[in-house]
């Protein structure tokens, strides 16, 4: 029985084995897909973003008023909204635009 463990193991580290260096040679020598080479010719699309926050001289109409009212007065394609306690970073913004 304890042979029989040792062989299977010695099999699975062999067939890690081979499978690491079949994965690293790949990797060096194989051919590599870039999917975002063309990204810096793109056509991006204009972008508003908007951080939904309640008024503050006004408190009786609320967030929903809030953003209706900046939704009437945006021109862009793309909006994307955020609560008030999370600013999104530029590239959070790229990767959820980037042109397909």
């Amino acid at each position: 029985m304890l042979l029989h463990l040792f062989r299977l193991t010695l099999l699975l580290i062999g067939v890690y084995t081979v499978r690491h260096y079949w994965l690293t040679l790949n990797c060096l020598f194989g051919r590599q897909r870039h999917p975002y080479v063309d990204l810096g010719n793109a056509a991006w699309p204009a972008v508003t973003v908007l951080i939904a926050a309640a008024r503050v001289r006004s408190m009786e109409r609320g967030k929903a008023a809030a953003l209706k009212d900046a939704m009437e007065r945006v021109t862009n394609e793309i909006v994307l909204i955020f609560d008030a306690d999370y600013i999104p970073g530029s590239a959070l913004i790229r990767q959820l635009v980037a042109p397909s």
